[in-house]
């Protein structure tokens, strides 16, 4: 077997699983050993390592995804097949694993059918009430949310009409969990966890409030007309609009896994600025970490796009140093949740994509150029006090910020041996 070698960058990735994708019989193949070096000073330890399936084929031809196995030693490790674009085909894979700092450890992947038993630890989806009917006040009543894989945004729905579970799509990891207003707000909220299993199911219930605190956590983060944390936006004649204008919206969950889960967010026909564009947002959250990936891509391929952090006082500003490497961030913190205690937030963002940090009345801004095919990659991420692992000072919250940021700017080392 030869020996090809790539850098691939954990956790920056945009997949999850599919169950219902066309695949061809599973055959057995050659193993593939993968050599996998940590070349940062920090340890990782929870590292989500995406391999695509067109990399796997250079080192085994005929690798499958339908039956795969991966090993460390004797010991097997958590695995899952992934679908990155969201078209139904699995196109890769992503597992889960420990790297201390500057080590190089084996991982084995062989067409053996993997058996093992582990927790899930990532969660994605939509719920739409099924019986209820809408009363005079405009809301619904009685029903229930039943989750549904697919939903176009319907016609005459507004926001708290309790026609979706927590307004919209939602997605966690074991750290956090996050939702987006399915409505002309199209922005997104939090939702800390003072557990790590898995809370969206029970969230949001007819009756019952989430902003009230609860056993597992609460909504914690009121966003008002900002951006929320890591909302999309366009700057017109200098101030920023939301993705409010749409023609029409739709939620895919792409994938509900154990180690990664998948949203796509289409936006068709979005009117602004006297131009027409398409914009879809793949969004991705891995086990262990409270960072979701947003991927957007736009077309046609627009000057600026923009997000944020909204304002909130007591709150301090944070921005990382010019260290090398392409990665950076901006973030707050302070006692600016819903309870008034400590919450952090941050957008993590590609040098080479930024135009501009700036600010307005309600938020911190990053405004950023869409690289090659309209393709734009950022990051954001919120860390409450009450979290099962919560940060309660700046100094610990801007620690956690650089180590992350250390990990984007030193990618992993992978090749087969």
């Amino acid at each position: 077997m030869t020996t090809n070698k790539a850098i691939l960058s954990a956790p920056l990735v945009l997949a999850a699983m599919v169950g219902c994708a066309e695949l061809s019989t599973p055959t057995s193949v050659t193993p593939i050993a993968l050599s996998v070096t940590n070349q940062s000073q920090n340890e990782r330890t929870e590292e989500t390592i995406t391999l695509p399936l067109t990399q796997l084929r250079q080192y085994a031809k005929g690798f499958d995804l339908t039956t795969f196995s991966i090993t460390k030693g004797n010991q097997e490790i958590p695995s899952q097949a992934i679908d990155s674009d969201g078209n139904g085909t699995l196109d890769g894979l992503v597992f889960n694993a420990q790297l201390k700092a500057g080590a190089t450890d084996t991982f084995t992947i062989t067409s053996t059918p993997n058996t093992l038993s582990y927790p899930k630890r990532t969660h994605a989806e939509i719920s739409i009430n099924q019986g209820g009917k809408r009363g005079s006040d405009g809301k619904f009543e009685g029903g229930k949310f039943e989750p549904v894989k697919f939903q176009k945004i319907p016609e005459g729905h507004t926001p708290g009409d309790l026609q979706f579970r927590f307004e919209g799509p939602g997605w966690e990891s074991d750290k956090i969990a996050y939702r987006l207003y399915f409505d002309h707000r199209n922005v997104n909220d939090i939702f800390g966890k003072k557990v790590p299993d898995m809370v969206l199911p029970q969230v949001g219930h007819i009756g019952y409030s989430y902003h009230k605190e609860a056993d597992w956590g609460m909504d914690i983060l009121k966003v008002g007309p900002s951006l929320g944390i890591g909302g999309i936006g366009m700057r017109v004649d200098g101030e920023v609009q939301r993705v409010a204008t749409a023609k029409d919206m739709s939620v895919n969950i792409v994938t509900d896994g154990n180690l990664q889960s998948h949203i796509q967010i289409k936006h068709d026909d979005w009117r602004i600025a006297q131009n027409n564009f398409d914009l879809t947002n793949d969004i991705t959250i891995n086990a262990g970490s409270r960072m979701t990936h947003s991927s957007l891509t736009i077309s046609p391929v627009s000057d600026n796009l923009v997000t944020g952090i909204v304002k909130h006082q007591p709150s301090e500003f944070i921005s990382s140093s010019n260290e090398s490497g392409d990665w950076a961030y901006i973030a707050t913190f302070g006692k600016q949740s819903y309870v008034h205690d400590e919450l952090g937030m941050a957008i993590l963002y590609k040098k080479s994509a930024l135009i501009e940090l700036s600010e307005d009345k309600h938020n911190h801004l990053v405004t950023m150029k869409p690289q090659q095919n309209g393709k734009l990659d950022y990051y954001f991420l919120g860390s409450w006090a009450q979290d099962s692992d919560g940060m309660t000072t700046k100094a610990a919250f801007t620690d956690y910020l650089n180590g992350e940021i250390a990990k984007l700017n030193q990618p992993l080392h992978i090749s087969a041996k």
